[in-house]
């Protein structure tokens, strides 16, 4: 018989604040900030505390994020961008390696992104598509800032190869390097004609940007030798901060103050004097200097500290934004301790900055060492290096926060009004594992002390605790000392056994009344992290640092199974009640469910992106919550949804398929690399802003099914329409059943195209088009034909009549077969474009009379005098 398991899946995950993979920003509001959460984006509310709205699209870490006025752009581990625009979101897949940097130009309309695969990647923002890749940085790219000033078109970008490189993108070439850094350029920000570079050697560097020169053009290849380029940046010269760290990020806060943050606990806020109070320096200068001395303006009085904020601990990046008043400016913190803090600065007056607020409350300074779950569930405690929480496993709120020492283990007591917890500094060593009796009057605790030690509950009477209710209490009372460390104490579920794990790799096993020695079992190769026991008291499983899971009998000590269970070290595993299916956690970033009956892998639940130290088991398996070096916990919910295990296999197979075929540096290679005696070329500056995704292949399969079904389709009403000039009552063709499950059934064929073409991401519409053989190319040209023909959509149509006829320009020239299909599309196109053409000159008159009228001041209704009437001089506007 076929056996059937139940799924889980990810319910929720908490505990983290804003991790350190990516950086936070304000919104708009400057009351509000975007920080990463792993794999989503948490918008929190810095005053209150709390979470307005949590983004979510993906399954990737995220890297780093941008915000432009509503549009936040969000750079993920896998490569992908993710643009939301209230609620709607854009992918953009370009990137080979996780993106690194973000940056829009001064409309919001063009985005910039530089990654770990040394290239940089300039998006249409609007129309949803990459415009040019950049490639000529050997290492990971830390910044980039596309610049328009003075109506030019560059983008400065910085890399970790140590060079500063200036593109030309309508040139699409690189016109300028900055060899100048000694070190790892990682942190870029302009500011008018200003540029700031920081780099590994902590220094920080001002440039000059002379426009006139960046403005030239190429000089010709026969003025090459003769003509001399000037340099468009120039250094400056260096601003002295106090932090020695290299410099991780700046931040320019209009034209008179700038932030700079290093790779410690400082951000330094730096003034930009202007030209009154240059000239007020320089005169006091003057007064000071003697008559022959000749005074200048050094940088230091041109750029000066203003105010430092130290923090408790390393901060990960920073934010600017105006405060509540035009002489205020905010300052968010973000530490990588999963911490929030906003200060405020007070422009007018040299003050320390003030913490305004602190978001620290809802997640752990440290990594999460220890889980354990209340008899009804209701109710999760977490613990760490410095602190115990207690969560509800209903909403992932944090109920209250202890403070404690280095915990390793816990456990609820009985009645769950009270936490016990083993920490470091116990017992004469720290205490590794500890559980309650089955009886519930007691515990056992196993230390590395090389003892194990048995405690009764109780209740005293204590003044300092209360004068009136008892407090419960532990006392010790037996002890069982051992040869070696102990890593781990399993008591059997009908009280009658104890499992001990020593540091020699073996775990032996007692009577728990007599404390004889019953079993050993021996066989890893390096030390028992944790064990459990059957509730039926007849298996034990063994979780090692050997990344292997081993299944004994407690009857004889046989070992029934060893499992390779991970691809690290095994840290966590604990057995469903009532059953022999048990769960493994692991620092792969994985948890596994298996069946200790069959030795079976159930299924692997992914999603933690760090090493997993802590896991928790609900009583009845509905439910198993984790915890993990990320900082998060996470929920993982048994469901309704059932699966045979083959099923499950064939799908994780063929899942590794697809990421390895989309990973294959086959669909990275040039066309006809795989010949026998090609060459290679140099490599090229400018490439196509594409990647090879799972879904773009697979949008490019329903395109070309679509036009396999549109040719067929578009047979049959020829015909049919032939037979309708002899038999007007003819029977109409019938329809596709795809045509029919979609909808469409009383649409044209064409309109069957369109509605397909529409359904692929714009972002992904040119990789599918990239997939078609050139046979399906030609059909699709006589599908545009038509459609251009009956008026479809005309924006998209020309979108890809272009795109296909940039990319197949030398086989369509030379096919002569397509030669009346061309001219035709020739034709109908500009009958079209030429229609569009009215509609949007129409447009744009309209819009000019409406802001006549609003620059006016004055709307003319029907019946109301018009200007000349009323006795008013006309405004005359110019159109240029």
């Amino acid at each position: 018989m076929v056996k059937v398991y139940q799924r889980y899946k990810l319910q929720k995950s908490f505990g983290v604040i804003a991790s350190s993979s990516s950086n936070a920003v304000f919104n708009h509001d400057g009351t509000s900030c975007y920080a990463p959460s792993l794999e989503s984006v948490t918008l929190w509310n810095l005053k209150q505390g709390t979470v307005i709205k949590q983004l979510q699209d993906g399954n990737s870490q995220t890297t780093c994020i941008a915000r432009y006025k509503d549009l936040l752009a969000v750079g993920f581990a896998d490569g992908s961008i993710r643009i939301w625009d209230n609620g709607v979101v854009t992918v953009f897949n370009g990137h080979r390696a996780p993106v690194t940097c973000l940056a829009f130009d001064s409309k919001g309309a063009r985005l910039a992104s530089g990654s770990a695969d040394t290239d940089v990647i300039l998006w249409d923002v609007v129309a949803e598509i990459g415009l040019n890749r950049f490639k000529g940085h050997k290492d990971q790219v830390t910044y980039q800032i596309p610049n328009s000033t003075n109506n030019l078109n560059h983008l400065i970008s910085g890399s970790k190869d140590t060079l500063v490189k200036v593109w030309d993108i309508t040139a699409e070439c690189c016109v300028e390097n900055i060899v100048s850094h000694r070190g790892e350029v990682w942190a870029l920000a302009v500011q008018g004609s200003m540029l700031l570079t920081g780099a590994g050697d902590g220094q920080l560097r001002l440039w000059e940007i002379n426009f006139e020169n960046l403005a030239k053009k190429l000089i010709d290849n026969a003025q090459q030798e003769s003509a001399e380029i000037e340099k468009s940046i120039e250094l400056v010269g260096n601003i002295e901060k106090q932090s020695k760290e290299r410099v991780m990020s700046i931040k320019f806060h209009s034209d008179e103050f700038f932030g700079v943050q290093g790779n410690d606990k400082l951000i330094e806020i730096f003034k930009i004097r202007n030209e009154q109070e240059l000239k007020k320096r320089l005169a006091r200068k003057k007064k000071r200097a003697k008559d022959d001395m000749e005074v200048e303006l050094e940088l230091s009085d041109k750029i000066s500290v203003f105010n430092t904020i130290k923090t408790f601990s390393k901060i990960r990046s920073f934010d600017l934004a105006k405060g509540a008043n035009k002489n205020q400016l905010r300052v968010l913190a973000h530490h990588s301790s999963n911490i929030l803090e906003l200060y405020q600065l007070d422009l007018d007056e040299k003050e320390p900055a003030k913490l305004i607020s602190s978001i620290d409350l809802p997640g752990h300074r440290t990594d999460i060492r220890t889980l354990c779950l209340s008899e009804d569930d209701e109710l999760l405690a977490s613990g760490s290096s410095d602190m115990i929480k207690v969560w509800s496993t209903k909403n992932g709120n944090c109920i209250q926060t202890l403070e404690s020492g280095y915990a390793l283990c816990s456990a609820f007591l009985p009645g769950g009004k009270h936490l016990i917890v083993g920490t470091k500094q116990a017992h004469d060593g720290p205490i590794w594992g500890m559980q309650i009796l089955p009886d519930k009057q007691g515990m056992v605790t196993g230390s590395q002390d090389k003892t194990v030690k048995f405690f009764k509950f109780g209740l005293i009477e204590d003044e300092n605790y209360s004068k009136i209710a008892k407090r419960a209490t532990a006392v010790h009372y037996r002890t069982l000392k051992l040869t070696d460390d102990v890593l781990s104490v399993r008591v059997s579920p009908d009280g009658k056994l104890l499992a001990v794990a020593l540091l020699d790799l073996t775990v032996k096993v007692f009577y728990i009344d007599s404390l004889k020695f019953f079993l050993s079992l021996y066989g890893h190769k390096l030390p028992v992290n944790s064990m459990d026991i059957s509730s039926d008291s007849r298996i034990i499983i063994t979780a090692s640092s050997d990344k292997t899971v081993k299944i004994w009998g407690l009857d004889f000590g046989d070992c029934h199974k060893s499992i390779l269970a991970h691809q690290d070290s095994v840290m966590q595993c604990q057995f469903v009640w009532g059953t022999y299916y048990f769960f493994t956690a692991s620092k792969d970033k994985t948890i596994k469910y298996w069946d200790a009956e069959k030795f079976d892998e159930i299924s692997k639940l992914e999603g933690h992106f760090g090493d997993i130290w802590a896991l928790a088991v609900g009583k009845y398996g509905n439910f198993v919550a984790s915890a993990s070096h990320d900082k998060s916990i996470r929920i993982w919910e048994k469901t309704d949804d059932q699966f045979v295990l083959e099923e499950e296999r064939e799908a994780r197979l063929e899942q590794l398929y697809n990421d390895l075929d989309v990973q294959d540096e086959k669909y990275t290679q040039e066309i006809g690399s795989g010949v026998e005696g090609y060459e290679e070329k140099e490599s090229k500056q400018l490439e196509p802003a594409t990647k090879s995704t799972m879904e773009s292949l697979k949008s490019g399969e329903l395109l070309s099914e679509a036009l396999v079904i549109w040719q067929k389709e578009n047979e049959d009403f020829e015909k049919y329409q032939q037979m309708v000039k002899s038999n007007p009552d003819a029977a109409k063709p019938a329809r596709h059943p795809i045509v029919i499950s979609s909808g469409l059934k009383d649409k044209s064929p064409e309109e069957y195209i369109l509605h397909v073409v529409n359904s692929i991401r714009p972002s992904h519409l040119n990789d599918a088009l990239l997939t078609l053989p050139f046979h399906q190319v030609i059909t699709l040209l006589e599908c545009l034909a038509k459609l251009i023909e009956k008026q479809l959509d005309p924006m998209q149509t020309q979108k890809i009549l272009i795109f296909l006829l940039k990319q197949h320009h030398n086989e369509i020239t030379s096919t002569r077969s397509l030669k009346p299909v061309v001219e035709r599309i020739q034709t109908l196109s500009r009958k079209q474009l030429k229609n569009e053409r009215d509609v949007i000159g129409y447009n744009v008159y309209s819009l000019g009379i409406l802001l006549r009228e609003k620059k006016q001041g004055k709307e003319s209704y029907f019946g109301e005098p018009v200007a000349e009437e009323r006795g008013e001089k006309r405004k005359r506007i110019v159109v240029k």
